[in-house]
C-alpha cells in the first residue's frame, strides 16, 4: 500500500510542476519603496508570484531579465504561486 501512496505523491508533485518563461518584474514593495517581492510575469499572459525561498530570493537581483524558470504551484495558497526550483536567463524573442 505504501508505494502506491508515494507514487500518488509523486504524481501529484509532477502535476503542481510548471516550466514558464517570461519576464521578473517588481510586485510588492514597502513603505520606503524598496522591492519586497517579486513575480513573473509569465509569456502565457499569467502573473505568478515568487515564493521566498532560495532560488526565489536570487531572482530579485534580476528584475527586468528574460528568464525561464521550473518550479512547483502550491495549490494551498489559492494564487498563482511558485517555488522556484531553478531558472536561467533567456535569450528568446
Amino acid at each position: 500500500m505504501e508505494p502506491a501512496t508515494g507514487m500518488q505523491k509523486n504524481l501529484k508533485d509532477k502535476r503542481n510542476r510548471l516550466f514558464l518563461k517570461g519576464l521578473v518584474v517588481p510586485s510588492m514593495w514597502d513603505d520606503s519603496g524598496n522591492i519586497t517581492g517579486i513575480s513573473l510575469a509569465a509569456f502565457n499572459e499569467e502573473i505568478y508570484l515568487i515564493a521566498n525561498n532560495e532560488k526565489g530570493k536570487e531572482l530579485i537581483n534580476h528584475i527586468g531579465k528574460k528568464v525561464e524558470i521550473e518550479g512547483d504551484l502550491d495549490p494551498r495558497t489559492g494564487q498563482k504561486k511558485i517555488k522556484v526550483n531553478s531558472y536561467r536567463h533567456s535569450d528568446y524573442s
